[in-house]
């Protein structure tokens, strides 16, 4: 019986099981199915953006999952089997995706993050962006629809990378710098701790703060590792919060941000080494969304920003979101 593609949409994403290990979890996310829903990707793009698919440029990153350069080379056949130019990222952030089709210095048609979230280390999966930003739930399941129908037969595709995330980070620290315009020496003598889960959102704390003057010592877990040793890239766990907040008094830091894998999510911990509660950052958010722009490093960069403006004007930067 033919595999009901239909079963790995979750939401606005698709979500599978890449690796055997876990008992009563069958692998459903192929290298194979990767490579359906890739060409699907474009072909639905192609029809989205009035293109032939000879003339689309697709952009695909990843986090550090174990399974992801299998999907990404079905993902690329793909791409390329329906004609479209396919580029690979390399390891990436879920804002790096959505920048490549937002920056007209790159001016990719679409982008495929491959990530899972906070799901465990056996799952895998795809987000979409269009020039438009994320793509919606219709517009995933008319995907799976038109994956349903193919059968891979993708064997080559040209090697063309692409600095995503290099050209992310520049933006992130164009952004800073605009922000701390008043502030007198920008980050210098701020200290952040960054807790990266051992997923794609070290950078920030090595490309985005520390070329910007910030202390990132006592940062944790910046390196990737698909096996997610320390703990899973969860900002909500009420133990990595702790270990944080921990981290942040030891550290006598300014402020403490947590990442999930693909960076799309993250938690601020205040300099008393409590968690802002989520409904702090709910305005922040909302003015980000009404730019296109996905949470995760964009609301920490404007965190940090405010953060930065309240030390400066010797006020209590626990009110960073007020």
């Amino acid at each position: 019986m033919a595999q009901d593609l239909m079963k790995l949409q979750s939401g606005s994403d698709i979500i599978g099981v890449t690796l055997e290990g876990v008992s009563g979890m069958a692998v459903d996310l192929t290298e194979e199915v990767a490579g359906r829903i890739g060409g699907a990707f474009s072909y639905w793009l192609g029809f989205k953006v009035v293109k032939n698919p000879f003339d689309l440029r697709i952009c695909v990153g990843n986090d550090g999952r174990l399974s992801a350069e299998e999907l990404k080379s079905g993902l690329l056949k793909g791409i390329t089997m329906f004609g479209a130019e396919a580029y690979d990222a390399g390891l990436a952030s879920t804002p790096a995706m959505f920048m490549s089709t937002a920056l007209p210095q790159m001016d990719f048609d679409g982008a495929i993050m491959i990530t899972a979230g906070n799901q465990p280390w056996n799952m895998n999966g795809f987000k979409f962006f269009s020039r438009e930003g994320g793509l919606n739930e219709e517009d995933v399941t008319d995907i799976l629809k038109l994956a349903q129908k193919y059968v891979f037969v993708g064997e080559y595709y040209e090697d063309r990378p692409a600095n995503a995330q290099q050209m992310c980070s520049a933006y992130l620290r164009q952004r800073l710098s605009l922000g701390l315009r008043s502030v007198p020496g920008g980050l210098r003598g701020m200290h952040i701790v960054v807790d990266a889960g051992n997923g794609a959102g070290g950078f920030f704390a090595k490309e985005v703060l520390e070329p910007m003057g910030a202390d990132i010592s006592g940062s944790l877990y910046l390196e990737p590792d698909g096996k997610y040793p320390n703990h899973q890239p969860d900002p909500e766990d009420p133990a990595v919060i702790a270990a944080v907040g921990k981290a942040v008094a030891d550290n006598k830091a300014d402020l403490g941000l947590i990442f999930d894998a693909d960076v799309d999510r993250v938690a601020v911990i205040g300099p008393d080494g409590s968690k802002l509660p989520t409904d702090a950052c709910s305005a922040l958010e909302e003015s980000l969304a009404a730019e296109g722009c996905p949470g995760g490093a964009f609301l920490a960069v404007q965190i940090v920003i405010n953060a930065a403006q309240l030390k400066q004007q010797g006020k209590d930067i626990t009110s960073l979101t007020e």
